[in-house]
């Protein structure tokens, strides 16, 4: 009698416990659904509301950017890979007028990016912010010191960014400023920690509530400086996008390679002063000339090396010059230039020979490790080294005239743009690493006895090439008659 009685109170606790589990999942069901549908209602029409936002903002822009002549390009690297992308229709865009230009994340409010020329919007400056206002944005200038104006102790500021908010949405403008000397190129300033703390108090405001976070906004673009080439794919292509005449890089695919890579570091003008006002007041007239013609060399070998698409960057001597002086090494006797193994062509031997150089030697193999030398008509020596690219660290192999060899290693490294003599050109992002360990920790001296294989505690001796291997990795072309040819 007892285990029928247990039996039943099993059963009825069962019974409870299944009753309350179905309870329990109506009620997550019911909620969830509830939740989904309410969020969903709102979440349609908040990204509906936020398309109408975005077409209205950039028709107004646009139009207030013809008036002012401040021709916009598009810098959206979002935007821009979907350009010719056939779509019939965008997410929630139910009227599908904005199918390109408009994004669609409402929880992050989509910051659309343009770019201008700086000469364009300077000119007109004051009119155009003060049209912007009258239009209903809240405008936010972002603006930094002019680095042409090489140790003024009170430069000019120049315009970096310009931000607008209006009716919960975002646009900025990224300004495009040209320098250099005899190769132009575009560069566009950085934004300070505290200049992006004055941007997001300033545009906060006037985007209210819901949105995710402003800072977040700040992550997706870049905050430091940026480099770029100044040639045929950067040039804007006029074309109807969302029935928008917008003009769009006229290659986008590379310059969206090169908007990856547009990394720029500034010199550090006042360091350079300290150290010519301490080492260099006066330079001799020899070495003024060497520093103008190694500048030129430098042009020249720039245009080559794009003419057949192969990157370098400055290295030994001149990084050291770069890193330390802002200039070329008065009492240097060569340039120095950095490729790596996996961008190295054997055409750059007949491109410097056809563009008036003399092939003068050949040291190692692209195996083993490479190095080339080559004089201008000046007699001016400019070194290429081969770098290799391995797992955990990065080699490149120097040979001594005898035939020995020297190993040099450094821990992994990034490259950016930076000026030098007027030229953009690729630098450590880390130069100070670089320095010290291939110059030693006198490097921030002249030290005009310096030898690479004296001298550098970070040179590892290999050993001296075999008789039989140096016949095959050493080419010195003793072509006296053609280099006086060249001279004349």
């Amino acid at each position: 009698m007892s285990g029928k009685m247990d039996f039943s109170k099993q059963v009825s606790a069962l019974k409870v416990r299944t009753l309350l589990t179905a309870v329990c999942c109506v009620c997550v069901i019911s909620i969830g659904y509830s939740y989904f549908f309410v969020h969903n209602f709102h979440f349609l029409k908040l990204s509906q509301d936020n398309i109408d936002n975005q077409l209205e903002n950039i028709e107004t822009l646009l139009v207030a950017s013809r008036t002012h002549t401040v021709p916009l390009l598009l810098f959206d690297i979002d935007i821009l890979p979907n350009i010719f992308v056939p779509r019939s229709k965008t997410w929630k865009d139910t009227l599908h007028q904005c199918k390109i230009l408009c994004k669609h994340h409402p929880e992050e409010k989509n910051v659309i990016t343009f770019a201008a020329l700086a000469t364009k919007f300077i000119a007109s400056k004051e009119d155009y912010i003060n049209s912007l206002k009258h239009l209903g944005f809240t405008v936010h200038l972002s603006e930094v010191a002019d680095p042409k104006q090489k140790g003024h102790s009170n430069p000019d500021m120049i315009p970096a960014y310009l931000w607008m908010a209006r009716k919960k949405h975002v646009i900025h403008i990224a300004f495009l400023h040209e320098r250099g000397d005899d190769i132009k190129y575009m560069w566009v300033g950085p934004v300070t920690d505290q200049d992006w703390m004055d941007t997001v108090a300033a545009i906060t405001p006037a985007i209210g509530e819901g949105w995710h976070s402003i800072d977040a906004v700040g992550a997706k673009f870049p905050r430091y400086a940026q480099g770029y080439d100044l040639s045929h794919r950067f040039t804007g292509l006029p074309i109807y996008i969302d029935n928008h005449r917008i003009s769009v890089p006229y290659h986008i695919r590379a310059f969206l390679d090169e908007y990856a890579n547009s990394r720029f570091i500034e010199c550090d003008h006042a360091k350079a002063e300290n150290f010519v006002a301490k080492y260099e007041i006066e330079i001799p007239q020899q070495d003024k000339l060497f520093q103008e013609a190694a500048k030129k060399m430098l042009v020249e070998t720039k245009k080559i090396f794009e003419k057949i698409k192969v990157p370098f960057w400055i290295t030994g001597g001149t990084v050291l010059g770069w890193y330390r002086q802002c200039n070329i090494i008065s009492y240097d006797t060569n340039l120095d230039i950095g490729v790596w193994k996996h961008d190295y062509k054997e055409e750059i031997i007949s491109a410097m020979e056809e563009n008036g150089f003399f092939f003068k030697s050949k040291f190692g193999t692209l195996k083993e490790g490479l190095e080339l030398a080559f004089l201008d008509k000046s007699d001016t020596k400019i070194n290429i080294h081969v770098f290799s690219n391995g797992h955990d660290h990065v080699t490149h192999l120097r040979t001594r005239k005898d035939g020995k060899r020297f190993l040099f290693s450094y821990p992994p490294f990034e490259l950016c743009w930076s000026e030098f003599v007027g030229i953009k050109v690729k630098v450590y992002c880390d130069s100070l690493m670089y320095v010290s360990l291939y110059f030693g920790p006198g490097w921030y001296k002249p030290q005009k006895d310096w030898l690479w294989y004296v001298n550098s505690n970070h040179a590892i001796p290999m050993g001296h090439w075999t008789q039989h291997e140096w016949k095959s990795v050493m080419q010195v072309h003793h072509r006296e008659s053609k280099k006086e040819n060249l001279k004349k």
